[in-house]
Protein backbone atom coordinates (compact mmCIF):
# COMPACT_ATOMS: atom_id res chain seq x y z
CA UNK A 1 0.00 0.00 0.00
CA UNK A 2 2.66 2.40 0.67
CA UNK A 3 4.57 1.93 -2.13
CA UNK A 4 1.47 2.89 -4.31
CA UNK A 5 1.23 5.88 -2.32
CA UNK A 6 5.28 6.40 -3.12
CA UNK A 7 4.09 5.64 -6.93
CA UNK A 8 1.00 7.77 -6.92
CA UNK A 9 2.92 10.68 -5.45
CA UNK A 10 5.89 9.86 -8.18
CA UNK A 11 3.57 10.01 -11.13
CA UNK A 12 1.93 13.51 -9.90
CA UNK A 13 5.01 15.12 -9.60
CA UNK A 14 6.15 13.95 -13.46
CA UNK A 15 3.38 15.25 -14.75
CA UNK A 16 3.52 18.43 -13.18
CA UNK A 17 7.26 18.84 -14.96
CA UNK A 18 6.01 18.24 -17.94
CA UNK A 19 3.18 20.69 -17.90
CA UNK A 20 5.55 23.25 -16.64
CA UNK A 21 7.89 22.26 -19.17
CA UNK A 22 7.07 24.09 -22.78
CA UNK A 23 8.46 23.51 -26.47
CA UNK A 24 10.15 26.25 -27.84
CA UNK A 25 11.33 27.10 -31.16
CA UNK A 26 14.33 29.76 -31.99
CA UNK A 27 14.32 30.14 -35.56
CA UNK A 28 14.70 32.79 -38.36
CA UNK A 29 12.60 34.78 -40.70
CA UNK A 30 12.25 33.28 -43.98
CA UNK A 31 12.03 36.51 -46.09
CA UNK A 32 10.95 34.74 -49.38
CA UNK A 33 9.54 31.18 -48.43
CA UNK A 34 7.54 33.02 -45.19
CA UNK A 35 5.56 35.46 -47.55
CA UNK A 36 1.74 34.96 -48.23
CA UNK A 37 0.71 34.99 -51.86
CA UNK A 38 -2.51 36.95 -51.47
CA UNK A 39 -3.42 38.67 -48.06
CA UNK A 40 -4.93 35.89 -46.57
CA UNK A 41 -3.55 32.29 -45.25
CA UNK A 42 -3.05 30.01 -48.28
CA UNK A 43 -2.99 26.17 -46.72
CA UNK A 44 -1.99 25.63 -50.44
CA UNK A 45 1.57 27.27 -49.89
CA UNK A 46 4.82 25.85 -47.83
CA UNK A 47 5.63 28.54 -45.68
CA UNK A 48 8.06 26.85 -43.80
CA UNK A 49 7.80 28.98 -39.98
CA UNK A 50 3.91 28.73 -40.58
CA UNK A 51 4.36 25.23 -41.12
CA UNK A 52 5.84 24.42 -37.63
CA UNK A 53 2.53 24.64 -36.27
CA UNK A 54 0.13 23.00 -38.99
CA UNK A 55 1.95 19.51 -37.98
CA UNK A 56 0.76 16.87 -36.23
CA UNK A 57 3.97 15.54 -35.39
CA UNK A 58 5.06 17.78 -32.45
CA UNK A 59 2.82 20.79 -30.34
CA UNK A 60 4.67 23.66 -29.56
CA UNK A 61 4.29 26.44 -27.22
CA UNK A 62 6.47 29.09 -28.55
CA UNK A 63 7.97 30.76 -31.05
CA UNK A 64 11.04 33.12 -30.77
CA UNK A 65 11.40 34.57 -34.31
CA UNK A 66 14.53 36.36 -35.04
CA UNK A 67 14.46 39.53 -38.29
CA UNK A 68 16.67 41.73 -39.53
CA UNK A 69 16.21 45.43 -38.63
CA UNK A 70 14.47 45.97 -41.82
CA UNK A 71 10.88 47.58 -42.17
CA UNK A 72 9.77 45.24 -44.42
CA UNK A 73 11.23 42.52 -41.93
CA UNK A 74 9.46 44.14 -39.29
CA UNK A 75 6.15 43.44 -41.20
CA UNK A 76 6.10 39.95 -42.43
CA UNK A 77 7.32 39.35 -38.61
CA UNK A 78 4.25 40.97 -37.45
CA UNK A 79 2.36 39.08 -40.08
CA UNK A 80 3.43 35.72 -39.29
CA UNK A 81 2.78 36.34 -35.49
CA UNK A 82 -0.52 36.84 -36.58
CA UNK A 83 -0.79 34.12 -39.09
CA UNK A 84 0.34 31.53 -36.07
CA UNK A 85 -2.05 32.77 -33.59
CA UNK A 86 -4.87 32.08 -36.01
CA UNK A 87 -3.84 28.64 -36.53
CA UNK A 88 -2.35 28.29 -33.29
CA UNK A 89 -4.37 30.51 -30.46
CA UNK A 90 -2.62 29.08 -27.46
CA UNK A 91 1.17 29.82 -28.97
CA UNK A 92 3.06 32.45 -27.79
CA UNK A 93 5.46 33.92 -30.50
CA UNK A 94 8.07 36.47 -29.62
CA UNK A 95 9.76 38.72 -32.27
CA UNK A 96 13.42 39.25 -31.88
CA UNK A 97 15.12 41.95 -34.12
CA UNK A 98 18.74 41.50 -34.64
CA UNK A 99 21.59 43.90 -36.64
CA UNK A 100 22.72 42.34 -39.54
CA UNK A 101 24.13 44.93 -42.71
CA UNK A 102 25.09 42.08 -44.60
CA UNK A 103 23.04 38.21 -44.23
CA UNK A 104 26.02 36.42 -46.69
CA UNK A 105 28.58 37.65 -45.08
CA UNK A 106 30.06 34.80 -42.41
CA UNK A 107 31.55 36.47 -39.31
CA UNK A 108 28.94 39.07 -39.15
CA UNK A 109 26.17 36.90 -39.23
CA UNK A 110 27.82 34.35 -36.27
CA UNK A 111 28.82 37.29 -34.37
CA UNK A 112 25.06 38.40 -34.53
CA UNK A 113 23.50 35.12 -33.75
CA UNK A 114 25.94 34.30 -31.00
CA UNK A 115 24.90 37.46 -29.37
CA UNK A 116 21.47 36.83 -29.22
CA UNK A 117 22.45 33.49 -27.60
CA UNK A 118 24.24 34.74 -25.14
CA UNK A 119 21.81 37.55 -24.41
CA UNK A 120 18.69 35.29 -24.25
CA UNK A 121 17.50 33.96 -20.64
CA UNK A 122 17.07 29.92 -21.58
CA UNK A 123 14.84 28.49 -19.13
CA UNK A 124 16.52 25.03 -17.80
CA UNK A 125 12.82 23.99 -17.30
CA UNK A 126 11.88 24.12 -20.89
CA UNK A 127 12.53 22.29 -24.45
CA UNK A 128 13.94 24.07 -27.43
CA UNK A 129 14.23 23.69 -30.78
CA UNK A 130 16.45 25.03 -33.07
CA UNK A 131 14.59 25.37 -36.87
CA UNK A 132 17.30 25.72 -39.53
CA UNK A 133 14.82 25.52 -42.50
CA UNK A 134 14.58 29.46 -43.10
CA UNK A 135 17.43 32.30 -43.31
CA UNK A 136 20.05 32.58 -45.82
CA UNK A 137 22.70 29.43 -46.30
CA UNK A 138 25.05 31.24 -43.79
CA UNK A 139 23.02 31.62 -41.46
CA UNK A 140 21.62 28.05 -40.87
CA UNK A 141 25.09 27.05 -40.90
CA UNK A 142 25.78 29.68 -38.40
CA UNK A 143 22.93 28.75 -36.46
CA UNK A 144 23.85 24.49 -36.52
CA UNK A 145 27.55 25.51 -35.40
CA UNK A 146 26.31 27.63 -32.31
CA UNK A 147 23.59 24.73 -31.93
CA UNK A 148 26.78 22.16 -31.92
CA UNK A 149 28.97 23.99 -29.27
CA UNK A 150 25.88 24.32 -27.44
CA UNK A 151 25.23 27.95 -27.38
CA UNK A 152 21.47 27.12 -28.63
CA UNK A 153 20.89 24.34 -25.89
CA UNK A 154 18.55 22.92 -28.20
CA UNK A 155 17.99 20.21 -31.01
CA UNK A 156 18.00 21.17 -34.71
CA UNK A 157 14.71 20.94 -36.69
CA UNK A 158 13.57 21.33 -39.64
CA UNK A 159 10.56 21.36 -41.86
CA UNK A 160 9.74 19.76 -44.45
CA UNK A 161 8.06 20.55 -47.57
CA UNK A 162 4.64 18.45 -47.37
CA UNK A 163 3.65 15.96 -50.40
CA UNK A 164 -0.04 17.04 -51.91
CA UNK A 165 -2.62 16.28 -49.60
CA UNK A 166 -0.48 15.62 -46.85
CA UNK A 167 0.12 17.41 -43.57
CA UNK A 168 2.79 19.52 -42.97
CA UNK A 169 6.28 17.44 -41.51
CA UNK A 170 8.88 18.32 -38.97
CA UNK A 171 12.61 16.70 -38.43
CA UNK A 172 13.99 16.53 -35.63
CA UNK A 173 18.28 16.46 -36.48
CA UNK A 174 20.16 14.49 -33.69
CA UNK A 175 23.31 15.58 -33.52
CA UNK A 176 24.46 12.35 -32.25
CA UNK A 177 26.38 10.90 -34.90
CA UNK A 178 25.79 7.16 -33.31
CA UNK A 179 22.36 7.61 -34.51
CA UNK A 180 23.10 7.23 -37.58
CA UNK A 181 24.44 4.06 -38.23
CA UNK A 182 25.24 4.35 -41.96
CA UNK A 183 26.99 8.21 -41.25
CA UNK A 184 28.47 6.88 -38.18
CA UNK A 185 30.25 3.61 -39.87
CA UNK A 186 31.46 5.40 -43.21
CA UNK A 187 32.32 8.11 -40.20
CA UNK A 188 34.63 5.67 -38.70
CA UNK A 189 35.99 3.99 -41.24
CA UNK A 190 37.70 7.57 -42.38
CA UNK A 191 38.89 7.98 -39.38
CA UNK A 192 40.80 4.83 -38.93
CA UNK A 193 41.92 5.38 -42.67
CA UNK A 194 43.15 8.96 -41.34
CA UNK A 195 44.91 7.65 -38.15
CA UNK A 196 46.62 4.80 -39.99
CA UNK A 197 47.23 6.14 -42.95
CA UNK A 198 51.18 6.41 -42.72
CA UNK A 199 50.97 2.92 -40.54
CA UNK A 200 49.09 0.99 -43.32
CA UNK A 201 52.23 2.22 -45.98
CA UNK A 202 55.14 1.86 -43.62
CA UNK A 203 55.27 -1.52 -42.47
CA UNK A 204 57.92 -1.72 -39.45
CA UNK A 205 57.52 -3.71 -36.19
CA UNK A 206 59.99 -1.44 -34.67
CA UNK A 207 58.29 0.22 -31.31
CA UNK A 208 60.89 3.68 -31.61
CA UNK A 209 59.93 3.68 -35.09
CA UNK A 210 56.17 3.14 -34.74
CA UNK A 211 56.03 6.05 -32.27
CA UNK A 212 57.34 8.09 -34.50
CA UNK A 213 55.39 7.32 -37.29
CA UNK A 214 52.35 8.25 -35.14
CA UNK A 215 53.67 11.32 -34.53
CA UNK A 216 54.52 12.50 -37.45
CA UNK A 217 51.24 11.47 -38.86
CA UNK A 218 49.29 13.51 -36.14
CA UNK A 219 51.26 16.45 -36.87
CA UNK A 220 50.88 15.92 -40.67
CA UNK A 221 46.85 16.50 -39.86
CA UNK A 222 47.20 18.96 -37.65
CA UNK A 223 49.93 21.49 -38.42
CA UNK A 224 50.96 22.99 -41.60
CA UNK A 225 54.55 23.81 -39.75
CA UNK A 226 57.54 22.60 -41.58
CA UNK A 227 59.06 19.28 -40.45
CA UNK A 228 62.80 18.25 -40.64
CA UNK A 229 63.59 14.37 -41.33
CA UNK A 230 66.99 13.27 -40.47
CA UNK A 231 68.97 10.31 -40.81
CA UNK A 232 71.19 8.44 -43.18
CA UNK A 233 71.10 8.28 -46.88
CA UNK A 234 68.17 5.35 -47.93
CA UNK A 235 66.46 5.24 -44.43
CA UNK A 236 62.98 6.75 -46.42
CA UNK A 237 63.02 10.15 -46.17
CA UNK A 238 61.82 10.61 -49.43
CA UNK A 239 59.34 7.85 -49.01
CA UNK A 240 57.85 9.58 -45.60
CA UNK A 241 57.52 13.07 -47.70
CA UNK A 242 55.61 11.28 -50.25
CA UNK A 243 53.03 10.29 -47.91
CA UNK A 244 52.65 12.79 -45.93
CA UNK A 245 51.71 14.65 -48.76
CA UNK A 246 49.25 11.71 -50.00
CA UNK A 247 47.82 12.68 -46.30
CA UNK A 248 47.09 16.00 -46.72
CA UNK A 249 45.56 16.01 -50.46
CA UNK A 250 43.28 13.51 -48.68
CA UNK A 251 42.05 15.34 -46.30
CA UNK A 252 41.60 18.78 -48.56
CA UNK A 253 44.82 20.10 -46.70
CA UNK A 254 46.43 20.95 -49.81
CA UNK A 255 45.30 20.89 -53.42
CA UNK A 256 48.59 21.76 -54.50
CA UNK A 257 51.73 19.38 -56.22
CA UNK A 258 54.24 17.08 -54.41
CA UNK A 259 57.95 18.94 -55.49
CA UNK A 260 60.86 16.78 -54.74
CA UNK A 261 64.10 18.13 -54.79
CA UNK A 262 67.99 16.76 -54.06
CA UNK A 263 69.78 19.95 -53.11
CA UNK A 264 72.95 18.44 -54.06
CA UNK A 265 72.14 17.73 -57.42
CA UNK A 266 72.07 21.58 -57.72
CA UNK A 267 75.24 23.81 -58.85
CA UNK A 268 76.89 27.18 -59.42
CA UNK A 269 74.39 30.14 -60.58
CA UNK A 270 71.53 27.84 -61.52
CA UNK A 271 70.27 27.27 -57.81
CA UNK A 272 68.94 30.31 -57.39
CA UNK A 273 67.15 30.01 -60.83
CA UNK A 274 65.74 26.39 -59.90
CA UNK A 275 64.52 27.44 -56.41
CA UNK A 276 62.87 31.14 -56.89
CA UNK A 277 62.87 31.13 -60.91
CA UNK A 278 63.61 34.29 -62.92
CA UNK A 279 62.26 36.21 -65.23
CA UNK A 280 62.02 36.32 -69.21
CA UNK A 281 65.62 37.92 -69.75
CA UNK A 282 67.23 37.79 -66.38
CA UNK A 283 69.68 35.49 -68.57
CA UNK A 284 70.05 35.97 -72.15
CA UNK A 285 68.29 34.37 -74.79
CA UNK A 286 66.14 32.10 -71.61
CA UNK A 287 62.43 32.88 -71.13
CA UNK A 288 60.92 32.84 -67.65
CA UNK A 289 60.87 30.16 -65.10
CA UNK A 290 58.79 29.75 -62.26
CA UNK A 291 61.33 27.89 -59.90
CA UNK A 292 60.66 24.76 -57.26
CA UNK A 293 58.92 26.82 -54.82
CA UNK A 294 56.32 28.74 -57.61
CA UNK A 295 55.25 24.74 -59.10
CA UNK A 296 55.12 23.76 -55.18
CA UNK A 297 52.34 26.50 -54.74
CA UNK A 298 49.37 25.22 -52.25
CA UNK A 299 51.13 22.08 -52.20
CA UNK A 300 54.43 20.57 -50.67
CA UNK A 301 57.76 21.24 -51.24
CA UNK A 302 60.41 18.55 -50.25
CA UNK A 303 64.31 20.16 -50.41
CA UNK A 304 66.19 16.60 -49.78
CA UNK A 305 69.65 16.96 -48.84
CA UNK A 306 69.23 20.60 -47.45
CA UNK A 307 72.58 21.53 -45.72
CA UNK A 308 73.76 21.27 -49.59
CA UNK A 309 72.59 24.99 -49.69
CA UNK A 310 74.53 27.74 -49.65
CA UNK A 311 74.37 30.31 -47.58
CA UNK A 312 72.70 32.79 -49.71
CA UNK A 313 69.98 30.56 -51.11
CA UNK A 314 69.68 29.52 -47.47
CA UNK A 315 68.74 33.69 -46.50
CA UNK A 316 66.18 33.61 -49.10
CA UNK A 317 64.47 30.24 -48.69
CA UNK A 318 64.00 31.22 -45.11
CA UNK A 319 61.96 34.31 -46.49
CA UNK A 320 60.07 32.22 -48.23
CA UNK A 321 59.08 30.00 -45.64
CA UNK A 322 58.40 32.45 -42.97
CA UNK A 323 56.60 35.15 -45.42
CA UNK A 324 55.11 32.80 -48.34
CA UNK A 325 57.08 34.70 -50.68
CA UNK A 326 59.73 34.79 -53.11
CA UNK A 327 61.52 37.00 -55.38
CA UNK A 328 62.14 35.48 -59.21
CA UNK A 329 65.98 36.25 -60.30
CA UNK A 330 66.13 39.39 -62.17
CA UNK A 331 62.38 40.69 -60.77
CA UNK A 332 61.52 43.98 -59.08
CA UNK A 333 58.63 42.43 -57.64
CA UNK A 334 57.67 39.37 -54.71
CA UNK A 335 55.18 36.79 -55.32
CA UNK A 336 52.90 35.78 -52.89
CA UNK A 337 53.37 31.62 -52.53
CA UNK A 338 51.75 29.49 -49.75
CA UNK A 339 53.21 26.03 -49.78
CA UNK A 340 54.01 23.42 -47.26
CA UNK A 341 57.71 22.19 -46.47
CA UNK A 342 59.84 19.30 -45.48
CA UNK A 343 63.55 19.40 -45.35
CA UNK A 344 65.85 15.88 -45.21
CA UNK A 345 69.24 15.59 -44.98
CA UNK A 346 71.77 13.12 -43.46
CA UNK A 347 74.06 15.50 -42.14
CA UNK A 348 74.20 16.88 -38.68
CA UNK A 349 72.87 20.49 -39.62
CA UNK A 350 73.59 21.57 -35.49
CA UNK A 351 77.49 20.78 -36.49
CA UNK A 352 77.36 22.54 -39.63
CA UNK A 353 75.78 26.07 -37.61
CA UNK A 354 78.71 26.10 -35.28
CA UNK A 355 80.74 25.59 -38.49
CA UNK A 356 79.49 28.62 -40.38
CA UNK A 357 78.21 26.20 -42.97
CA UNK A 358 74.26 26.75 -42.40
CA UNK A 359 72.22 29.64 -40.87
CA UNK A 360 70.96 29.33 -37.33
CA UNK A 361 67.92 31.07 -38.23
CA UNK A 362 66.83 28.86 -40.78
CA UNK A 363 67.74 25.78 -38.61
CA UNK A 364 65.32 27.20 -36.10
CA UNK A 365 62.43 27.88 -38.04
CA UNK A 366 62.69 24.41 -40.01
CA UNK A 367 63.17 22.16 -36.60
CA UNK A 368 59.96 23.23 -35.29
CA UNK A 369 59.19 19.25 -35.99
CA UNK A 370 62.47 16.99 -36.04
CA UNK A 371 62.57 13.03 -37.08
CA UNK A 372 65.86 11.15 -37.17
CA UNK A 373 64.87 7.97 -38.81
CA UNK A 374 65.91 4.72 -38.08
CA UNK A 375 68.65 3.14 -40.03
CA UNK A 376 67.90 -0.60 -41.23
CA UNK A 377 70.64 -1.86 -38.84
CA UNK A 378 68.47 -0.64 -35.79
CA UNK A 379 65.71 -2.35 -37.25
CA UNK A 380 66.48 -5.90 -38.46
CA UNK A 381 62.85 -6.68 -37.05
CA UNK A 382 61.82 -5.11 -40.45
CA UNK A 383 64.03 -7.44 -42.53
CA UNK A 384 61.88 -10.68 -43.43
CA UNK A 385 58.81 -8.64 -44.24
CA UNK A 386 60.36 -6.39 -46.03
CA UNK A 387 62.23 -9.15 -47.81
CA UNK A 388 58.63 -10.92 -49.25
CA UNK A 389 57.60 -7.30 -49.76
CA UNK A 390 60.75 -6.81 -52.44
CA UNK A 391 60.36 -10.20 -54.05
CA UNK A 392 56.13 -9.61 -54.24
CA UNK A 393 57.05 -6.35 -56.10
CA UNK A 394 58.92 -8.17 -58.95
CA UNK A 395 56.56 -8.91 -62.41
CA UNK A 396 57.57 -12.81 -61.50
CA UNK A 397 57.21 -14.71 -58.52
CA UNK A 398 60.75 -15.47 -57.42
CA UNK A 399 61.23 -16.98 -54.03
CA UNK A 400 64.64 -18.63 -51.68
CA UNK A 401 64.86 -22.09 -51.32
CA UNK A 402 64.24 -23.06 -47.37
CA UNK A 403 68.11 -23.46 -46.94
CA UNK A 404 69.12 -20.28 -48.64
CA UNK A 405 66.21 -18.42 -47.33
CA UNK A 406 67.53 -19.27 -43.55
CA UNK A 407 71.26 -18.57 -44.43
CA UNK A 408 70.15 -15.45 -45.96
CA UNK A 409 68.11 -14.05 -43.02
CA UNK A 410 70.59 -15.51 -40.03
CA UNK A 411 72.63 -13.22 -41.94
CA UNK A 412 71.07 -9.97 -42.67
CA UNK A 413 69.47 -9.69 -39.24
CA UNK A 414 72.77 -10.62 -37.86
CA UNK A 415 75.66 -7.81 -35.89
CA UNK A 416 77.80 -8.65 -39.02
CA UNK A 417 75.33 -7.26 -41.43
CA UNK A 418 76.03 -3.60 -41.77
CA UNK A 419 73.60 -2.16 -43.90
CA UNK A 420 75.61 0.83 -44.76
CA UNK A 421 73.44 1.94 -47.60
CA UNK A 422 69.89 1.37 -45.83
CA UNK A 423 67.25 -0.20 -47.61
CA UNK A 424 68.86 0.82 -50.89
CA UNK A 425 71.30 -1.56 -50.22
CA UNK A 426 68.85 -4.27 -49.22
CA UNK A 427 66.82 -3.94 -52.07
CA UNK A 428 69.43 -3.58 -54.47
CA UNK A 429 70.44 -7.14 -52.49
CA UNK A 430 67.06 -8.83 -53.21
CA UNK A 431 67.41 -7.91 -56.84
CA UNK A 432 71.24 -9.12 -57.84
CA UNK A 433 70.07 -12.63 -56.35
CA UNK A 434 66.64 -12.55 -57.88
CA UNK A 435 67.98 -11.36 -61.06
CA UNK A 436 70.25 -14.37 -61.42
CA UNK A 437 68.39 -16.90 -60.12
CA UNK A 438 67.12 -16.85 -64.19
CA UNK A 439 63.38 -16.99 -62.48
CA UNK A 440 64.47 -20.23 -60.40
CA UNK A 441 64.12 -20.36 -56.82
CA UNK A 442 67.08 -18.35 -55.71
CA UNK A 443 69.94 -21.22 -54.32
CA UNK A 444 72.30 -21.10 -51.17
CA UNK A 445 75.17 -20.72 -53.21
CA UNK A 446 73.25 -17.51 -55.09
CA UNK A 447 72.92 -16.18 -51.59
CA UNK A 448 76.55 -16.81 -50.12
CA UNK A 449 77.96 -15.33 -53.18
CA UNK A 450 75.85 -12.23 -52.18
CA UNK A 451 76.87 -12.14 -49.09
CA UNK A 452 80.69 -11.67 -49.83
CA UNK A 453 79.57 -9.31 -52.23
CA UNK A 454 77.50 -6.78 -49.62
CA UNK A 455 80.67 -7.62 -46.87
CA UNK A 456 83.41 -6.54 -49.38
CA UNK A 457 81.37 -3.17 -50.40
CA UNK A 458 80.86 -2.25 -46.39
CA UNK A 459 84.64 -3.07 -46.02
CA UNK A 460 85.14 -1.10 -49.25
CA UNK A 461 82.70 1.98 -47.68
CA UNK A 462 84.00 1.65 -43.98
CA UNK A 463 87.58 2.12 -45.08
CA UNK A 464 86.25 5.76 -47.11
CA UNK A 465 84.28 6.59 -44.28
CA UNK A 466 87.06 6.26 -42.03
CA UNK A 467 89.41 7.75 -44.14
CA UNK A 468 87.71 10.80 -44.65
CA UNK A 469 86.52 10.96 -40.85
CA UNK A 470 90.19 10.78 -39.56
CA UNK A 471 91.82 13.24 -42.73
CA UNK A 472 88.57 15.96 -41.03
CA UNK A 473 90.00 14.48 -36.88
CA UNK A 474 93.65 15.65 -38.48
CA UNK A 475 92.56 19.07 -39.64
CA UNK A 476 90.84 20.04 -36.17
CA UNK A 477 93.64 18.56 -34.01
CA UNK A 478 96.87 19.41 -36.02
CA UNK A 479 98.80 22.51 -35.11
CA UNK A 480 99.93 23.78 -38.72
CA UNK A 481 98.23 23.28 -42.38
CA UNK A 482 99.49 20.37 -43.76
CA UNK A 483 100.01 19.43 -47.30
CA UNK A 484 98.47 16.68 -49.76
CA UNK A 485 101.99 14.65 -49.62
CA UNK A 486 101.92 15.01 -45.58
CA UNK A 487 98.36 14.39 -45.35
CA UNK A 488 98.67 10.82 -46.99
CA UNK A 489 101.64 9.90 -45.33
CA UNK A 490 100.65 11.10 -41.57
CA UNK A 491 97.22 9.28 -42.37
CA UNK A 492 98.70 5.89 -42.95
CA UNK A 493 100.87 6.39 -40.07
CA UNK A 494 98.04 7.24 -37.49
CA UNK A 495 95.96 3.95 -38.88
CA UNK A 496 99.06 1.56 -38.32
CA UNK A 497 98.80 3.23 -34.77
CA UNK A 498 95.21 2.61 -34.05
CA UNK A 499 95.72 -1.66 -34.79
CA UNK A 500 98.60 -1.82 -31.58
CA UNK A 501 97.81 -1.91 -27.96
CA UNK A 502 101.22 0.52 -27.29
CA UNK A 503 103.58 3.56 -28.90
CA UNK A 504 106.32 1.02 -28.90
CA UNK A 505 104.46 -1.73 -30.77
CA UNK A 506 103.39 0.18 -33.22
CA UNK A 507 106.65 1.78 -34.23
CA UNK A 508 108.24 -1.40 -34.48
CA UNK A 509 105.60 -1.66 -37.24
CA UNK A 510 105.95 0.99 -38.92
CA UNK A 511 109.88 0.69 -38.63
CA UNK A 512 110.67 -2.74 -38.90
CA UNK A 513 113.45 -2.12 -41.66
CA UNK A 514 115.37 1.06 -40.45
CA UNK A 515 115.46 -0.28 -37.36
CA UNK A 516 117.57 -2.97 -38.33
CA UNK A 517 120.37 -1.22 -39.25
CA UNK A 518 120.97 1.48 -36.12
CA UNK A 519 122.62 0.14 -33.40
CA UNK A 520 120.88 1.73 -30.45
CA UNK A 521 117.41 2.06 -31.89
CA UNK A 522 114.69 3.55 -30.17
CA UNK A 523 111.50 3.15 -32.32
CA UNK A 524 109.32 4.46 -29.71
CA UNK A 525 110.97 8.39 -29.25
CA UNK A 526 111.67 8.33 -33.49
CA UNK A 527 107.24 8.09 -34.09
CA UNK A 528 106.64 10.21 -30.83
CA UNK A 529 108.84 12.72 -32.29
CA UNK A 530 107.52 12.62 -35.52
CA UNK A 531 103.75 12.72 -34.11
CA UNK A 532 104.89 16.12 -32.42
CA UNK A 533 105.67 17.77 -35.49
CA UNK A 534 102.42 17.87 -35.81
CA UNK A 535 101.13 18.47 -32.64
CA UNK A 536 100.29 15.16 -31.89
CA UNK A 537 100.85 12.47 -28.98
CA UNK A 538 99.67 9.04 -29.01
CA UNK A 539 97.27 9.47 -25.91
CA UNK A 540 95.80 11.70 -28.20
CA UNK A 541 95.43 9.42 -30.67
CA UNK A 542 93.78 7.07 -28.55
CA UNK A 543 90.85 9.22 -28.68
CA UNK A 544 89.92 9.06 -32.01
CA UNK A 545 87.85 5.61 -31.45
CA UNK A 546 85.99 6.54 -28.05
Amino acid sequence: MKDLYIDRIFSILIENILSTMKKVIIGLLGSTHDKRKEDKIDNDKWRPTISLFQSDTIKFDRLELIHQNKTEHKNLAEQIRGDIQEISPKTEVTLHQIKLKNPRKFDETYLSLFNFAKSYTFNSDDEYFIHITTGTHIAQICLFLLTEAKYFPGKLIQSLRPEKGSNSKVDIINLELKTYNLISERYEEERYQETNFLKDNIKTKNEGFNKIIDEIQAVAINSTDPILLTGATGTGKSKIARLIYKLKTKNNQITGRFVEVNCATLRGDNVMSALFGHKKGAFTGVDKRNGFIMESKDGLLFLDEIGELGLEEQAMLLKAIEEQKIRPYGSDEEIEVNFQFIAGTNKNLYEMVCEGKFRGDLLNRIDHWEYELPSLYKRREDIEQNLYFELDKRNKKINFTDKALKIYLDFAQSPEALWLGNFRDFTRSISRMATLSNSEKISDKLVNIEIERLKDRWFKLSRSQFSNSLEKWIKENCNREIDTFEMIQLKGVIEICLQHCSLADAARNLFSVTREKLKNPNDSDRLRKYLIKFGLSWDLLQTINK
